[in-house]
């Protein structure tokens, strides 16, 4: 009986082990599996990381504009918004806060997928309630 005990209880841990390992198998393969996209696109990896700064010079013929020390490629697909509207890339100029997202292309190029022109726009609809303050309980000594 003792015997029978014993081999079940070893047929037992041996189970809990084998589910263990590939439980923590399948975590390990999922947190691997997202990557923020800025760090993709520092690596050099595909993936959509997102920029936000003050456009410097623009170059309309080569369909250009410089961010900081960076130069994005506007794309027939980039979608350029402006006051939440949309816009072209003629709605711009130098001195716009601008921001967006991009994607670095395997020849290094920044292409946008998306240009925002301007401050973000405010959310519409009901604003929050603001949380009353609490009252501070007296200290006693």
């Amino acid at each position: 009986m003792k015997r029978m005990l014993l081999k079940l209880a070893g047929a037992a841990l041996v189970a809990a082990i084998v589910v263990g390992v590939a439980t923590q198998a399948a975590a390990q393969e999922k947190k691997e599996g997202k990557k923020p996209a800025a760090a993709a696109a520092a690596k050099g990896k595909k993936g959509t990381a997102p920029f936000k700064g003050i456009m410097g010079p623009m170059q309309k013929t080569d369909k250009t504009i410089k961010v900081g020390d960076r130069t994005f490629q506007v794309t027939s697909s980039t979608k350029i918004a402006k006051a939440g509207k949309p816009a072209t890339l003629d709605d711009a100029a130098e001195g716009d806060e601008v921001a967006g997202t991009f994607t670095k292309t395997d020849d290094g190029k920044l292409n946008l997928n998306v240009l925002r022109i301007g401050p973000k726009p405010e959310k519409t609809g009901a604003a929050k309630p603001a949380k009353p303050a609490k009252a501070k309980k007296p200290q006693t000594p």
